[in-house]
């Protein structure tokens, strides 16, 4: 008998084991993406979004053909158009309405997509909790044996795990899609105006990708690490504060204190260790991206000065504001693209977070009283 019970333990170890790894392998979004509902909200707020992406570049174009106007004395400017004393003002009263109207679609664009994320959100965190509660319920009296499954633990993850999920859910979409518009219409509005200089971007970008990447990356492993570190020092701590009577009854709290100071110490050497490796990386990160800047403005002044002259007209071949113009519009959508760093540390927290409560919702029950209740009362 005890073979059997022992087989049948080794059984179910193996099928929770093999589903952790499958988990493990498919990402907390697309099996959040069911719960965003209504799936409206999801479509308007991504277009929302991707507006405001698409804003950034072109508010670089504004910023180019300003900064040209300001830099050209006003004596040729008045020379280049047939004596028009008032030709600089009357351009840049029409430069600052464009930039006026891009704030104002700009405003309607990220009250749309904060409040149709927000939503979304809120439906998620709300029907993962409900699930997750139901879930944990329907489970056998065995599952709640196990270490990983204590009071603290499960606790927490209803509380604090649900509640950042969505950072690889409705909170990353946004910036991600800002940041994907904003680069695809800078570069095609850098190639527009200025080929070679857009072209001397997409060769270096590649720099400032690798560098952001690392640095996204760090901080995706920081919040899986931290999760494993702490589980067991919360579970001493839930262990002791359920217990309190028994730990009083003993009277070893100093003894139960410096274990939990034991357990927090190579959590506490991993953050520093993290911190270390986290800031190198972004540093990197923010030196590639001013060495682009950097290449980009060199590659701007060879084009000019090799530029050819036309004989007729006396002028550059190359005309020196749409270098600016394909600058500032790449720049700009590159400064859209990086604000998707910034929820690095969110989404690796998320998705440790996802892991974790996907865990216990896959879990098969042994024994699910409430669906044997079910299927009685059919009967």
């Amino acid at each position: 008998m005890k073979t059997k019970i022992d087989a049948i333990d080794k059984k179910v170890e193996d099928e929770n084991k093999k589903l952790e790894e499958e988990n493990a392998k498919v990402s907390g979004f697309s099996k959040l993406y069911p719960y965003n509902t209504p799936k409206y909200h999801f479509f308007i707020a991504t277009f929302a979004a991707a507006i405001n992406g698409s804003s950034q570049p072109l508010l670089g174009v504004a910023f180019a053909k300003v900064l040209t106007l300001l830099s050209t004395p006003k004596d040729l400017l008045v020379l280049m158009n047939d004596g028009n004393e008032d030709y600089l003002q009357e351009e840049v009263t029409k430069i600052c309405l464009w930039m006026v109207i891009i704030a104002a679609v700009c405003s309607v664009g990220y009250f749309t997509a904060k409040f149709s994320f927000g939503t979304l959100g809120n439906n998620v965190t709300l029907k993962i909790r409900q699930i997750l509660y139901a879930h944990i319920l329907e489970m056998n009296i065995g599952f709640f044996d196990e270490r990983d499954n204590g009071p603290s633990v499960l606790t927490s993850i209803m509380a604090a795990d649900t509640a950042v999920i969505n950072g690889i859910g409705t909170e990353s979409i946004g910036p991600t899609s800002e940041s994907i518009f904003g680069m695809i219409i800078g570069i095609g509005i850098g190639f527009y105006f200025c080929w070679q200089e857009a072209l001397v971007c997409f060769l270096v970008s590649p720099i400032m990708v690798i560098g952001t990447t690392i640095d996204m990356k760090m901080m995706e492993g920081e919040g899986a690490d931290n999760s494993e570190l702490e589980k067991e020092a919360n579970l001493l701590c839930g262990d002791a504060i359920i217990n309190y009577k028994t730990v009083q009854s003993f009277g070893h709290e100093d003894m139960l204190v410096k274990k939990y100071e034991e357990l927090l110490a190579p959590i506490h050497k991993k953050a520093m260790w993290r911190g270390v490796t986290s800031g190198l990386a972004f540093g990197y990160s923010q030196f590639s991206q001013y060495v682009v800047f950097a290449v980009m403005f060199w590659a701007g002044g060879a084009i000019i000065k090799n530029s050819e002259i036309d004989e007729e007209t006396g002028e550059l071949s190359i005309n020196p504001e749409d270098i600016f113009i394909a600058l500032f519009a790449i720049m700009f959508g590159a400064n859209a693209a990086g604000t998707a760093a910034s929820f690095g540390p969110d989404a690796g927290k998320a998705e440790a977070a996802a892991q974790k409560i996907f865990r216990i919702i896959e879990t098969k029950s042994t024994i699910n009283a409430i669906k044997m209740d079910e299927d009685v009362s059919k009967k």
